[in-house]
């Protein structure tokens, strides 16, 4: 069995020579479903083909690019692990930038790994084409202020408030006091957030190159809601750690509707 094991790390390591000797000085990039483990990547029962990757690695000069997060790459009902890593050469050291384990909901045991080529935080990159950028100007913050008020009255309150902002102020601070789930309204807010600009400023006209690359056509609004909603309940399960019950009712939750969306 140890026989068996070795040679199959010495097959993998092959393959990851193989692929650095044909980059012709451009760098290379390699996501990998790695099935080792190590503290050097952030996870928290190391293994002796962990140690054997990692001397690998410093040997050929590659870089792991995983961050600690408090997601992991993987999980599934055996438990969690950060199995998936994402190695680079040196050349592109200052090049792939603002590595994080996306929240969003994969449909899969292993997380979504995002990156971007070009400079770091603070500063354009490819990740920025995922916003929708909205054009404010002057005499439109009025307008946004009033959309505000009706959509937090119209989606929050239900109901039209007397007192202006005072008045919602207050329903508000009581819900928030009476919630047993701050989440949730977390993402109510994030809706009237994107309902008052929408409905107020004017967006950004996409580049012809954003246009040629449309979404899938299949794609509905229908699938984006029920994305949305896998995505909060993934969140607020993620984020339970008070309480263990409390923590596997969610992740009850979040896997039941997971399934419906894949089976969508």
């Amino acid at each position: 069995m140890y026989f068996d094991i070795r040679q199959r790390i010495e097959t993998d390591f092959l393959k990851i020579e193989a692929i650095t000797q044909h980059d012709k000085g451009a760098g290379v990039l390699i996501a990998m479903d790695s099935n080792f483990r190590s503290t050097s990547w952030h996870d928290t029962l190391p293994n002796t083909r962990g140690r054997i990757l990692e001397e690998f690695l410093m040997s050929k000069q590659l870089y792991i690019m995983n961050k600690e997060s408090d997601y992991t790459t993987y999980q599934s009902h055996r438990g969690t692990s950060n199995i998936d890593l994402t190695v680079i050469s040196d050349q592109l050291l200052r090049t792939v930038v603002d590595w994080e384990i996306s929240e969003q909901e994969s449909c899969s045991d292993h997380s979504i790994i995002r990156y971007a080529r070009g400079q770091s935080k603070g500063n354009r990159t490819e990740l920025d084409s995922q916003y929708v950028r909205y054009i404010v100007q002057k005499g439109t913050k009025q307008k946004f202020q009033g959309n505000l008020l009706r959509s937090a009255e119209k989606m929050l309150c239900k109901v039209k408030k007397e007192g202006g902002t005072e008045g919602l102020d207050k329903t508000l601070c009581t819900r928030v006091s009476d919630s047993m789930d701050i989440e949730e309204l977390i993402e109510e807010f994030h809706d009237v957030m994107i309902s008052a600009c929408n409905e107020s400023f004017r967006t950004q006209r996409a580049s012809k190159k954003a246009v040629s690359n449309k979404s899938i056509p299949w794609w509905t609004e229908e699938l984006t809601i029920m994305r949305k909603r896998v995505n909060a309940l993934r969140r607020r399960y993620q984020r339970a750690r008070s309480s263990e019950e409390l923590r596997e009712q969610r992740k009850i939750t979040f896997r039941r509707e997971s399934k419906v969306r894949s089976n969508s």
